[in-house]
């Protein structure tokens, strides 16, 4: 009988997350660390709850980006490795790596080994123990309300694909400095376009409108090379001033948050009306 079905997901730079972090991602466990982040689905977990692999892969590095978002960092994240761990203790694994298959040719038996890519044991146990970032930073309180929704309020929320594209967007402009901006501006645009129009979308998400004009002023400016006109038509071209662009992450990453604790707003007010209805 099966006691687990894990996800295994490998990320890179391995070393990107410091220590272990546990979240909880649809009633499921998840850890996140030294390159690995794992999915658990317990023993009686209904097949349909993990046969969506591109749906868990969106919503882990959803998850994955924004446990990033501070410090700002990009990331890698391979096809998962799917292990289904027996009661007795056996593993099989499938093969979307390249795995050793041995068959012993006198008995029903196939050995699987899965590859060689330093699993840690506290993910390869199941355990969800171990330190995370948060008790090892020294953070102001602003930093305190971002970590806090990295791991509770955005694995709340997983799976709406909106929160994953602004994620997306912030990870993408930590990869690609030189068009910072551009992705910046996906996540204003984003939820410009979801609320038809920025005042409705700050009034929204509770999002002050001057910090959302000040970050389209950046993204807009033609001076700027990391902005969306990098300079045309302009002689005067400059590289973004690093104040410039600690206050756009600022600023987008305040939004993505805004965002993201909206949806527990939206997720309440639609429990209070089932409650109304059913009274």
């Amino acid at each position: 009988m099966t006691a687990e079905v894990q996800y295994h997901w490998r990320y890179y730079p391995l070393d990107v997350l410091p220590g272990l972090t546990t979240v909880s991602v649809r009633g499921r466990t998840v850890t996140i660390g030294d390159g690995w982040i794992v999915m658990y689905f317990p023993a009686g977990a209904s097949p349909g709850e993990y046969a969506d692999e591109e749906a868990l892969t969106h919503m882990v590095r959803c998850v994955l980006g924004g446990l990033l978002l501070q410090p700002m960092r990009h990331f890698t994240l391979d096809e998962p490795l799917v292990k289904t761990v027996m009661e007795d203790g056996r593993v099989f694994a499938d093969v979307r790596y390249t795995l050793e298959i041995h068959m012993d040719d006198h008995a029903d038996v196939v050995e699987i080994t899965p590859p060689s890519l330093g699993v840690p044991p506290a993910l390869e146990t199941g355990q969800t123990g171990g330190t995370s970032r948060a008790q090892r930073m020294v953070v102001g309180e602003a930093e305190r309300s971002v970590w806090q929704t990295a791991t509770e309020v955005i694995p709340r929320h997983a799976e709406d694909e909106l929160l994953q594209r602004l994620v997306r967007s912030f990870t993408e402009a930590a990869r690609d400095s030189a068009n910072e901006f551009v992705y910046l501006f996906e996540i204003l645009e984003a939820l410009e376009t979801k609320f038809d129009d920025y005042h409705a979308a700050c009034a929204a998400i509770a999002f002050p409108e001057e910090k959302w004009r000040r970050l389209l002023s950046l993204a807009n400016d033609k001076r700027i090379l990391q902005g969306r006109h990098r300079g045309q038509g302009l002689k005067e071209q400059r590289a973004a001033t690093p104040g410039e662009r600690q206050e756009a992450r600022s600023i987008a990453r305040e939004m993505l948050v805004a965002y993201a604790r909206s949806l527990d707003g939206a997720a309440g007010e639609g429990d209070s009306k089932q409650s109304t209805d059913a009274s």
